[in-house]
């Protein structure tokens, strides 16, 4: 037996879809700890289930199972799944421009400067202060953490 995998095609590729489906009865499996549920079915000769915790979980997705077969729905032989229960590929999503650390740690203190009381503006100075120097490069020509730290205070 093999279980239901999640992951979709790889690539964009064109899906292969069946209508040879057969969902079998929910069967209990009794473990050590506890009772679990399996919804299983066949798509295409090969064997798919999912386990659940209650019964009511596992008929209720063996529901859908049924009315997708019923209702003519072609079944993904990727998937095991109905077309309507296939997980959707994530689309490319906008990244935003980056920010540079120099213009996110201006536009915090133009945030929060206002705001705050004249020992909380030293806090944040010196925590930026410290945090940037751990973010530059050490390497060979680098200016020296007390030099950065410095004109930073400046």
């Amino acid at each position: 037996m093999s279980g239901r995998s999640s992951e979709p095609p790889a690539g964009g590729a064109r899906r292969k879809l069946t209508y040879d489906v057969r969902i079998w009865a929910t069967r209990v499996v009794k473990g050590a700890k506890a009772t679990s549920y399996q919804a299983r079915w066949i798509v295409a000769g090969k064997v798919w289930y999912e386990t659940f915790a209650t019964a009511g979980l596992a008929e209720s997705f063996e529901s859908k199972l049924k009315v997708a077969a019923r209702e003519g729905e072609a079944f993904d032989v990727e998937t095991g799944l109905p077309i309507s229960l296939v997980p959707a590929e994530p689309e490319e999503e906008e990244t935003e421009p980056a920010v540079s650390w120099y213009e996110f740690t201006c536009s915090y203190v133009d945030m929060k400067w206002p705001e705050v009381a004249p020992n909380s503006r030293r806090s944040i100075a010196d925590a930026l202060a410290t945090a940037t120097t751990v973010l530059l490069s050490a390497e060979r020509g680098a200016p020296k953490p007390a030099l950065v730290r410095k004109a930073l205070y400046g």
